[in-house]
């Protein structure tokens, strides 16, 4: 969804310091499929999740604060969907952040090149 546009704003337990281009690594597959860029963070009242579902895709606002104590939304924007998506290797244990080596960030470049030089 984020990769399609539909989903711009991430649900996460704590904010987002980062304010970049990410990579995103699809759950399971260890294989980046485009990359997203992250503009901000803010934590979310009940009132902002209900006012931004569209933004987020979470089907409950219940849940959201079963989740996360107090949730945040990571702010995202100019999602790129790689043609095809890039085999990496993640060090184990990585959950949320994952540091690439220099031949998987090297491959991600080429395909953010590749997408960028066929717009």
């Amino acid at each position: 969804m984020i990769l399609d546009g539909k989903k711009t704003l991430e649900l996460r337990g704590k904010a987002c310091r980062i304010r970049e281009r990410i990579a995103l690594i699809c759950s399971g597959t260890k294989q980046v499929w485009g990359v997203v860029t992250i503009v901000g963070s803010k934590p979310m009242s009940q009132s902002d999740l209900e006012a931004t579902q569209q933004q987020h895709c979470a089907e409950s606002i219940a849940a959201v604060f079963k989740d996360y104590k107090k949730p945040h939304g990571w702010d995202l924007r100019v999602p790129m969907r790689f043609a095809n998506p890039i085999s990496v290797s993640p060090k184990r244990g990585s959950v949320i952040w994952v540091v690439l080596n220099d031949a998987d960030r090297s491959a991600v470049n080429n395909s953010l090149t590749q997408y960028l030089g066929a717009q």
